[in-house]
């Protein structure tokens, strides 16, 4: 939709199974990261938390094949979920070592050229 207006798109793969955080998008220097869609699938049952650094942004309880889906919705028009400040990783930590595998589309503001 419009993500450019908030700098270039990029995705990132998810997959990961370790208990505790999980770095997905490393902290940016400057700018900041945008999320603008979101996709995980849980192999069991297990909690997962989003935090931006030590902010945690949403708390979600999923079973075995459970998933989160947010995605780019024509309300959105390019608006992102979640917004990690300069110097804040985006995390995803899990209650146990369940297997998580999805996608991150996120933006840096940085990116925005005229």
């Amino acid at each position: 939709m419009l993500w450019n207006i908030h700098g270039t798109p990029k995705d990132v793969s998810i997959n990961t199974s370790s208990s505790g955080d999980n770095t997905i998008i490393a902290a940016p220097t400057v700018g900041r990261n945008l999320i603008h869609a979101l996709s995980i699938v849980a192999a069991g049952a297990v909690t997962v938390t989003i935090k931006c650094g030590s902010s945690t942004k949403a708390v979600f309880t999923l079973t075995t094949g459970g998933s989160i889906n947010l995605s780019d919705i024509a309300s959105q028009q390019g608006g992102s979920f979640y917004e990690c400040l300069t110097g804040e990783a985006f995390i995803i930590n899990l209650s146990g070592a369940v297997n998580v595998t999805g996608t991150v589309k996120y933006s840096n503001t940085s990116d925005v050229t005229s």
